[in-house]
């Protein structure tokens, strides 16, 4: 088949490229299901298969109301595949393109889909065309085609780091620098009001009146 060879390897959650100016998509990978968009010009039909050309190719066609899961072992119109191991939707309509979004797993029961390694080169093929897919299953003839290689691969972008705290800093002494404590404050004793000594009131002497004369010089008296 003819076109440019495109080689995307990155990894990455979502990778895009342009097919052609008709022709837009970005895949991306979750657990074993990937999840592939399209981004068509309206009323053209555009598709993707895992292979090297359309002799042995497994061919995922869509238009803006449907996608179909088909095969092709020839160049030739790949049939729709007996048992549809896609699920998908539409995007809407902007710009003057169609998106449609479809999922597949990495690996399906179908032994006509083709076997996807996570992260690894895939080769695969492109086409689009005027019009859209039939009631039988049928499109027209691409009036575009080429081949190229994809990597459906998870995001390896590790999780943002959760900051710690940093740790308060702890004031260090100055070297040879003495600590003094602060000095501890000895309560005061508040003075005990000592008691007023009682001074004894006298008691006053009894007197006894009694008198004596020692001599006619010499009187004395006691009590």
């Amino acid at each position: 088949m003819h076109g440019t060879l495109l080689l995307l390897s990155v990894l990455r959650t979502t990778l895009s490229l342009t097919w052609t100016p008709d022709f837009d998509m970005q895949w991306s990978l979750s657990g074993d299901t990937m999840t592939f968009t399209f981004s068509c010009t309206t009323g053209m039909w555009c598709a993707l298969g895992f292979g090297q050309g359309m002799s042995n190719a497994d061919i995922i066609v869509c238009d803006s109301a449907q996608c179909m899961d088909g095969s092709s072992t020839s160049q030739a119109l790949p049939p729709k595949d007996a048992q549809q191991d896609i699920t998908f939707g539409s995007l809407g309509t902007t710009g003057g393109k169609y998106t449609m979004q479809w999922q597949r797993k990495l690996q399906t029961p179908d032994a006509t889909d083709a076997i996807v390694t996570a992260g690894a080169v895939t080769n695969v093929i492109y086409a689009v065309g005027s019009g859209g897919i039939d009631a039988n299953n049928n499109f027209a003839y691409h009036s575009t085609r080429g081949t190229g290689t994809i990597t459906v691969a998870a995001s390896t972008t590790p999780a943002p780091a959760v900051p710690t705290p940093a740790p308060t800093a702890v004031p260090t002494p100055a070297p040879g620098a003495v600590t003094t404590a602060a000095p501890t404050a000895v309560p005061t004793a508040v003075p005990t009001a000592t008691p007023a000594t009682s001074v004894p009131t006298a008691t006053p002497a009894s007197v006894t009146g009694v008198t004596k004369s020692w001599t006619g010089d010499f009187d004395m008296q006691w009590s």
